[in-house]
């Protein structure tokens, strides 16, 4: 009877020991090597069964040799490119006087070491003069013929709010180069510049005559580059479809294996109500003393909701609620009684083309290390090859009948069905061979 119970119990071991739950098969197509990513969805969760420090811990990625993978679990979300200009100080060198009114300024930078000078794209002309108006040709500062740009600046802040100082250079700036300036002398040119403060209703007489009679000059030369940033946006949360509900005395207790839930929604089906919902702590019951959000509707408000945040100490793998409606009738719930949202979370990790990777847990509980550097590497990545979560057996493929697709979607592979058979057959033979006493 022992060696029969024996060989039961290694029937039941081969049909289970190859169970593949919790693996969640990455799809996508990796056409180059690069950094990967792809959304966690609940049934990570789920399927990891505890908090988000176990998770980081116990997840892995594998790749189809099974070798683990280096990744991070982040925060989901997009890296928005900014593009602003950084300005350094130029130096005035020189200054020529020339026949006909236009002053010419030689002027020079020292670029910082390691900086290509072609990135100084933008010149700007300091001035402590208000209300004037100049014609900029920038030339370089070897044969002073070859024209680097040329453009206006003005500053008309007396009759509107009109200024430009800023000359840009398409090509880049030198590290000597020469200004000239000169004022409107023409009645095309002098038209011009009415037509610049117009709108801010100057008298033409006052324009024509200040900009053909104030002296100009420059109090200061600024050389600016264009600078790349990158502001990292948040995806905003996301539902989460949480199982659970009513448990009784009016409790609501909904599972969340500790999935980043930030934020419930109430639902109920009168047109008026209000009460205190208390987020109940692990072992805590409740009582006025318990954190609560007042929660309330008026007709007129819309649907018949309330939203109310969900701090992380309230959220141990199970989110516990308590409608306090204090002295007033209860007030009847919708099916569901709440919703929730989840901060979306995504894995990252190296991958490589025509290599295919799966998600699984290692409950061995050591914790995989890998180097610093490429830590930092993972973590600063803008850009990643999207893939998603396909969980073992969630496709049956087509033809496949029922009991295949039964044994795929619980992970039982060939070698276990074949083990059972074998199995079964000699603990048939030992029932048989065994005396009835």
């Amino acid at each position: 009877m022992k060696r029969s119970l024996f060989l039961l119990g290694l029937c039941a071991t081969a049909f289970s020991v190859s169970a593949g739950e919790g693996r969640f098969d990455l799809v996508g197509e990796l056409d180059r090597e690069g950094v990967a990513s792809a959304a966690l969805s609940f049934d990570v969760y789920r399927a990891c069964g505890a908090g988000a420090s176990r998770l980081q811990k116990e997840l892995r990625v594998y790749d189809s040799e099974g070798t683990p993978q280096p990744f991070l679990i982040r925060r989901k979300g997009t890296f928005k490119k900014e593009v602003s200009t950084r300005y350094a100080p130029g130096s005035i060198t020189g200054l020529t006087e020339n026949p006909d009114g236009s002053l010419t300024f030689t002027a020079r930078y020292t670029p910082p070491e390691g900086v290509v000078t072609s990135k100084y794209t933008e010149l700007r002309i300091n001035t402590p003069l208000k209300n004037f108006a100049q014609f900029v040709t920038v030339l370089d500062a070897a044969t002073g013929k070859r024209k680097l740009a040329e453009g206006r600046i003005y500053d008309y802040s007396r009759f509107a709010n009109v200024q430009n100082t800023v000359i840009r250079i398409p090509d880049g700036l030198p590290s000597a180069f020469r200004i000239v300036l000169r004022k409107p002398v023409t009645e095309v040119e002098k038209a011009e510049f009415e037509r610049i403060v117009q709108k801010g209703g100057a008298p033409s007489e006052t324009i024509r005559r200040m900009v053909s009679e104030q002296a100009f000059k420059i109090h200061s030369l600024d050389i600016g580059e264009q600078v790349e940033s990158f502001r990292f946006e948040e995806d905003p949360p996301v539902p989460i479809p949480l199982p659970g509900g009513r448990e009784g005395s009016g409790h609501y207790v909904y599972n969340t294996f500790s999935a980043p839930v930030v934020s419930g929604e109430a639902h109920l089906t009168d047109s008026y109500w209000a009460f205190t919902l208390r987020a109940l702590r692990p072992g805590e019951a409740p009582s006025e003393r318990s954190r609560g959000y007042r929660l309330a509707y008026l007709p007129g408000d819309g649907d018949s909701k309330a939203t109310f945040p969900i701090r992380p100490d309230e959220n141990d793998g199970t989110i516990r609620l308590y409608p306090d409606f204090e002295d007033a009738a209860p007030a009847t719930f919708a099916d569901p009684a709440f919703t929730f949202k989840q901060i979306p979370q995504e894995v990252v990790f190296l991958g490589k083309p025509g290599m295919r990777y799966y998600l699984a847990f290692d409950r061995t509980g050591k914790e995989f290390r890998f180097p610093q550097e490429l830590r930092n590497y993972l973590e600063r990545a803008r850009q990643t090859i999207p893939l998603r979560l396909r969980q073992q057996g969630e496709f049956a493929p087509a033809g496949e009948s029922p009991l295949a697709a039964w044994f795929r979607r619980h992970g039982v592979s060939a070698l276990s069905v074949a083990a059972l058979v074998i199995l079964t057959f000699f603990c048939l033979k030992t029932f048989k061979a065994v005396p009835n006493h």
